[in-house]
């Protein structure tokens, strides 16, 4: 049995003794016509535009209504006021007018633009030629990524902990600074003045965000210059005032502690200062103890003052760590019991 049309367009082939070849003949140049050189109006349009012009081709959208329903994805041709329609084949391609951008039907019979399709490509050099180790490379003045609405998130991402996710700074391609996850997932700041020796200037801790590095404070006696004081060591509302305590004599605690018990009232000091202070009525019979309301290191130094109407002085004996015997004396040498002020002056450490 003859074949009778062409196994790609369906060209219908003009048969031995064929009465009107003419008529096949026209029929295989009309189907040219349409699919050579195809250019279409729209791929969108899922039903017959309300006015349409004689020639024109369409990519029918899905799902197909109307006219064009049963026909997802074939070439509508609009000819003498009806619309017929082929069949086209995965590889096909037509030049899409209102897009201006050229389609092509997928194996999957789905007709995409380079738009739809994702950019995949081994390498891209954007005024720069890339390599095998900068796969993507780009030389300008400057570069912006912005937002499409809202934010913009810039992602590196590795593979493993100790694998490097960071931006490097160069002079020359020479490196002077990395921000980055580099060999852990630590956040570090690193700067160099050459390319081969760096400094770890900051270290933020993956874990507890606590930070150390050559730009902090590395202990309390640390005074390098340019360094930025850790609340480990430094003062603030939060610890200005609280306990004292130090270490071998170096504060480790509050600056100025306050305090008061029966004994009366003190203030310690970091740098090792403490002052007692204390109104009591003295003895007329004998020496009266002033218990210091905390213990300084060693016996301080106290001055004592009375409050009286009539002439009277004050005088301070035996003394300790925890006490001092303090008298009020009128002009004749006689014990008085008077109120008397007192204020202990020496070291808590």
């Amino acid at each position: 049995m003859p074949i009778e049309t062409s196994p790609i367009l369906a060209l219908p082939y003009i048969q031995a003794a064929q009465a009107q070849k003419h008529v096949t003949h026209n029929e295989a140049i009309r189907l040219l016509d349409i699919a050579v050189q195809l250019v279409v109006q729209s791929r969108s349009l899922m039903a017959p535009p309300a006015a349409d012009a004689e020639g024109n081709r369409h990519i029918v959208a899905a799902p197909a209504t109307g006219a064009w329903a049963g026909h997802d994805g074939e070439i509508a041709i609009y000819e003498g006021g009806a619309y017929w329609f082929i069949a086209p084949l995965p590889g096909w391609r037509a030049y899409v007018l209102d897009e201006a951008a050229t389609a092509t039907l997928s194996q999957s019979s789905v007709w995409e633009t380079g738009s739809d399709l994702p950019l995949e490509i081994d390498r891209l050099g954007v005024n720069a030629t890339p390599d095998a180790n900068n796969q993507m490379i780009l030389s300008g003045a400057s570069t912006l990524f912005t937002h499409d609405g809202a934010g913009h998130r810039v992602t590196l991402n590795k593979a493993t902990v100790g694998d490097t996710a960071s931006f490097l700074f160069q002079t020359g391609y020479d490196g002077r600074a990395e921000v980055g996850t580099t060999g852990d997932d630590d956040l570090t700041i690193k700067v160099s003045a050459d390319g081969s020796t760096w400094v770890e200037a900051l270290r933020v801790d993956g874990s507890s965000g606590h930070v150390t590095g050559d730009a902090v404070m590395a202990s309390a006696t640390d005074t390098t210059p340019g360094r930025l004081m850790l609340a480990d060591y430094g003062y603030g509302p939060g610890n200005l005032v609280g306990s004292v305590a130090e270490a071998a004599g170096v504060p480790t605690g509050a600056v100025i502690e306050t305090g008061s018990t029966v004994d009366g009232s003190y203030t310690r000091f970091a740098d090792g200062t403490q002052i007692c202070a204390q109104s009591l009525t003295t003895s007329g019979t004998g020496v009266t103890t002033w218990s210091f309301p905390t213990a300084f290191s060693s016996a301080p130094s106290c001055v004592a003052s009375a409050e009286a109407s009539l002439p009277r002085f004050t005088t301070t004996g035996a003394s300790s760590a925890s006490q001092i015997d303090v008298d009020c004396w009128d002009i004749t040498g006689t014990r008085q019991a008077e109120t008397v002020h007192l204020i202990a002056f020496g070291r808590w450490f």
